[in-house]
């Protein structure tokens, strides 16, 4: 069952969040740039393998992500499977987050040059790329 899935397109709906959800093609293409920009082709998006990563702890990173200068727009989540949608503005992916249970995701910004990750020990993976 893909809970996270379910979970998060109620809530887009409930809340009337602009959004379209990356799909197949799409989305392989979304995880491969992820893999050679961020993971040095590793073929593992673990946050462990994360290159060139910022790492610290912040309890309330995803209380505050619509204030980051970076125009996060991009959420992946993954249960069974990967998800993710692209958002219209990182107000409406700040709605999202507020609004669901606790889960890792990961967001990456408009430009694809900046990656985030948030797991469950409120550990703040970032990383840039030139």
């Amino acid at each position: 069952m893909e809970y996270l899935k379910i979970e998060i397109e109620e809530e887009i709906k409930a809340n009337s969040i602009k959004v379209e959800r990356v799909e197949e093609v799409e989305l392989r293409g979304l995880l491969d740039y992820l893999d050679l920009n961020f993971y040095g082709g590793c073929g593992n998006l673990d946050s462990f393998y994360i290159q060139r990563a910022c790492r610290y702890y912040d309890e309330n990173f995803w209380r505050g992500i619509s204030k980051h200068p970076e125009e996060f727009v991009y959420l992946l989540v993954v249960d069974e499977k990967w998800h993710a949608w692209k958002f219209e503005g990182k107000e409406g992916l700040q709605l999202l987050i507020n609004k669901t249970t606790a889960f890792r995701f990961w967001l990456l910004d408009a430009t694809r040059r900046v990656l985030v990750y948030f797991g469950d020990s409120d550990c703040v993976h970032w990383s840039q790329v030139e």
